[in-house]
């Protein structure tokens, strides 16, 4: 075969297991913060409560093929979840670009996700399941020594690090705002940062933070411009809605894993 057909199929095949992956992720976002089981009941609407069957589970192309709305109901289907199910397709697709070893590819895959979904369910909820952050942390340290992201004292040594210092944080904002994790610094962050030290190590975590940093002061000054401009135009008189910082930090860290 032709080794542009070869790598094509590749990637053709890589692209629909993100897909899929991310329609789970779609699952893990909704249903983890709830305390529910990821795998069982199967897919249904969460309005009519309706089963959703495999020919309407298809990512992407059951959303346009029922026009965003449920089969049974007919309610709106929000355009998130086809938006999710591309973003598991393109961090697959980067991953296999970006790494040479399988091990490191499946473990950068992993790590994607899950940052993916610590985003999504902080920018939602405001909150960040430990399920998802401390056993994956500890599992960065055991991997480390096969990945070579960074040596196993510097992951241990990070994730410590990073998590006290951003606890320190949180509750120096709450001592000082009277209004802990509201529109601040909450437990979460310092949750994110014990899974990002242990994969990432302190060099790559310090420029992550940076990321985080600068992303969240430009969303800050743009949204506080836009208040602005809405107010004195009389058609907005509340300030928008800021991200979590969550929601940069995982974004950082996706930039890093997959670019630098």
């Amino acid at each position: 075969m032709e080794p542009a057909f070869v790598e094509s199929f590749v990637y053709g095949t890589v692209a629909i297991f993100g897909l899929i992956w991310g329609s789970y992720l779609n699952v893990v976002v909704y249903r983890l913060p709830q305390g529910l089981s990821t795998a069982v009941p199967a897919s249904h609407c969460p309005r009519c409560r309706s089963r959703i069957w495999p020919v309407d589970n298809i990512p992407v192309l059951s959303w346009l093929l029922l026009a965003a709305r449920c089969r049974s109901c007919g309610g709106a289907i929000s355009v998130r979840y086809p938006l999710v199910e591309v973003s598991g397709a393109t961090v697959f697709v980067l991953g296999l670009r970006r790494f040479d070893d399988p091990f490191e590819m499946a473990t950068g895959w992993l790590v994607a996700c899950v940052l993916l979904a610590l985003a999504l369910i902080d920018y939602d909820r405001r909150l960040v399941p430990l399920v998802l952050t401390l056993p994956l942390g500890v599992l960065a340290w055991v991997l480390q020594p096969f990945l070579g992201w960074a040596s196993p004292l510097d992951a241990v040594a990070t994730s410590c690090l990073g998590s006290v210092v951003f606890l320190a944080l949180s509750r120096a904002w709450g001592w000082w705002s009277q209004s802990p994790g509201d529109g601040g610094l909450g437990l979460g962050d310092a949750y994110v940062m014990f899974l990002i030290g242990g994969f990432f190590g302190l060099q790559s975590t310090l420029r992550i933070v940076l990321l985080a940093l600068l992303g969240a002061v430009a969303v800050l000054f743009l949204s506080r411009s836009a208040s602005w401009i809405l107010r004195r135009s009389g058609r907005f008189e509340e300030p928008l809605a800021r991200l979590p910082l969550v929601t940069f930090l995982s974004g950082a860290a996706l930039w890093v894993l997959l670019f630098v």
